[in-house]
This record gives C-alpha cells, structure tokens and sequence, in this order.
C-alpha cells in the first residue's frame, strides 16, 4: 500500500474507486465477524511481478539465494496492459515489483506510462543498481509517483553482507542522480524512500543511516525489521533491538513472529499478487506460488477472485491461520518502527 504521509496519493481516486475501495473492505469486516468469506468489489491494490531474477544474490532472498522454483521470466507486456486496460476503472495503486529486480524489464518504463496515463498510483522497488542518469529521466518522464531504494548499510564492507553482489557506490551515485534528475526537470515524482532492512550485523548503523537520509534528497526513509526465512536456524540475523526484531524467543528458546497470527488478514481482500507467468497467488508471502487460483491470461479479475478455490482459502484463513506456515513470517498486524 502507498505510504500514508503522501497525501498527494488521494488525487488519484475517482468516485469508482472509493467506492470498490469502500465496499470491499466492508466486506472484509463482514467476512470477519460472519467467519465467512465474502468479497464485494474487487481488491484495489496490485503487486505485479515484472521479471523473478535479479543481478544480486541476497540470502534471505528466494530469487537471490536461487531458491525461486519459478520458471525464470519476464512478464508479457500485453498481459500487463490488458490488466490496466479492464480494470483501472476500480484499481488504485500498483506495485510493480514481487520477486527479481523489476528494472531488468525491458518494458518497465512502458508499464510505468501505462499506469500514468490511466492516473493509477505506480510504485516500484529497486536495489539502486540501474539508476543511470539516463533511466532516471525516463523514470520521471514517464510517471513514476513512489520509487524504493534498498541500502541496507553503510559502508561497503556492511552492505554487502546482505546484498550479495552490490556496489554500494554505485547505488548512493543512482540514488543522487535521480535527486538531481527530479530537480533537472522541476518535478516532485517519484516519491523516494530509501529502505532499510535491519539485520543484526547492520543495526549499528541505523543513526548513521539516518543522518545519510538527511542529506541525501530522498523524500523518506524506513527501517524495515528482516524476514528471516528460517528464524530457529539463522536466529544469529535477527536485530537485538526489539522494535526492529520481527521475532521473539519463547520458553523453549524458539523463535516465532511477534504476531498472534489472529484469524483475519487483510491482504486476501485488498490486494491481488500476479506473478511473472500471469497467475494470481494467496499474497505477498506467497513468493513460490504455493496457491494458484487462476490465470489473468485465460481468465477474468472477478472469476479468479471469486474462485472455489480462493474463496476456500479465505474462509481457511479466517478460521485456521495458525496452521498454514505460510503465515508465520507475515508482517500483517505487526507494527513496524518505521
């Protein structure tokens, strides 16, 4: 979801939209006290896959640590298209980007148009290493309202203990010439927020980063705890400062998600995850494609949402979230020290 200081968002929402974004998340609250799963409207938000391979190779990463059992691929520009064209009447902001790097895409900056010329809010997010002079204009020519920049150290040497492969120089270089870039062509977008992720072996460098941000001309900056994909096994990743910690230990020295994991989760209403090939899956957490529940290639928005299958899903979560260990690294419900 866009960030909630970016008032600037709101512009963007026509009668249709508030009123899909209205009903459905008053389905949700339904859904929530009937323990039944009942969706009207359809989810207002999309994260959209361009490509799920990437230049680095970071750990914690599916795609970096080569665990994606996903066909290697870019996205169709004309599935992407046809997404817009049928839809945009109700959908209200678009994150291109899941897994890989999304400006590995060919067409990245035909699909950021796209959403531009349909006035959706288009988001993406970036490890900074293809931010050349030249595509930061086309980033802003062609209407990008919010770009995340990951820089998840200070100095070379505790950067690259995570982004595996990554020039630090030359993402702080990327980032500057987009700030220069916006300033070249007197313009307030992209929004940009440099990101953070907290680990144990960079949480010194928090004030450091910080005070980089204060100088840097990006627009914000958010330090973000780290999914850690096995946290009993790499528990030694986990940041000692509480706010930053996604887990905690429990009496048996195990480590869980701070989360009570309450049977509800927004996400299966609001928000639909496409993958690269065209299938939509469960959500964000969801990286392998675990559930599928139908293909926006072969079949339209409102019959994949609607589905047998996903309704079931739904009703799974609403009843048995606990159980589906897809959940167990899940942000929802937490709050982040942003």
């Amino acid at each position: 979801m866009p960030t909630l200081s970016k008032l600037r968002y709101f512009k963007y929402l026509t009668f249709k939209r508030i009123v899909n974004f209205l009903i459905n998340y008053f389905s949700y609250l339904l859904s929530n006290i009937l323990k039944k799963p009942i969706l009207w409207g359809i989810p207002p938000f999309v994260s959209f896959e361009p490509v799920n391979f990437c230049n680095l190779s970071c750990p914690e990463c599916i795609t970096g640590s080569n665990k994606i059992a996903r066909d290697k691929m870019e996205a169709k520009f004309e599935m992407f298209e046809n997404l817009i064209k049928t839809n945009y009447q109700k959908i209200s902001h678009i994150l291109l980007y899941f897994q890989g790097e999304p400006f590995l895409h060919p067409k990245i900056y035909d699909m950021i148009a796209l959403c531009k010329k349909h006035r959706i809010y288009s988001a993406s997010s970036t490890n900074g290493h293809f931010l050349s002079p030249k595509n930061c204009i086309k980033i802003i020519e062609n209407g990008l309202d919010e770009l995340i920049i990951s820089i998840d150290g200070a100095d070379q040497n505790i950067y690259e203990k995570y982004r595996k492969g990554g020039n630090l120089t030359l993402v702080i270089n990327g980032l500057r010439n987009l700030v220069e870039a916006k300033k070249k062509l007197n313009k307030k977008n992209p929004y940009i927020i440099i990101q953070f992720i907290v680990f144990k072996h960079n949480e010194h460098q928090i004030e450091q980063m910080n005070d980089f941000y204060k100088i840097s001309g990006a627009d914000e900056i958010q330090f973000k705890s780290a999914q850690i994909d096995v946290p009993n096994k790499n528990f030694d990743q986990i940041s000692s400062i509480p706010q930053y910690a996604r887990y905690k230990k429990d009496a048996s020295g195990n480590f869980h998600i701070k989360s009570k994991l309450p049977n509800h989760c927004l996400r299966l209403w609001n928000t639909m995850v496409i993958l690269n090939n065209g299938d939509m899956v469960a959500c964000c957490f969801d990286k392998n494609g675990k559930y599928r529940f139908g293909n926006i290639e072969q079949k339209s928005i409102k019959e994949i949402i609607h589905s047998i299958e996903f309704q079931f899903f739904r009703k799974f979560i609403l009843l048995n979230r606990k159980k589906e260990s897809m959940c167990c690294n899940c942000s929802e419900g937490l709050q982040q020290s942003y």
